[in-house]
């Protein structure tokens, strides 16, 4: 399965949102409740694949702070037959 998996997230509520390296948002994450990690299933916000590249993620917790870490994916050869 390809899914990235966010850890040692704070307990309050965090919205995680991902940009390609020219700044196009790919998709926005929200964790709400106190789990302490968050799941991506490596698709854009239109169920797309994201393509193999370097991406940005912007971690914004409320009241606590924001950080933006750099994320490399390698997928698999992905074909998609619908357009």
């Amino acid at each position: 399965s390809n899914i990235i998996r966010f850890t040692n997230l704070p307990s309050e509520a965090v919205t995680i949102r991902i940009f390609t390296v020219s700044g196009s948002l790919v998709t926005t994450l929200r964790k709400e409740g106190s789990s302490r990690s968050l799941d991506w299933n490596l698709q854009t916000s239109n169920n797309l694949p994201v393509a193999s590249g370097m991406y940005l993620v912007h971690v914004d917790v409320a009241d606590v702070g924001e950080r933006t870490l750099k994320l490399g994916i390698i997928n698999r050869r992905t074909q998609i037959r619908a357009f």
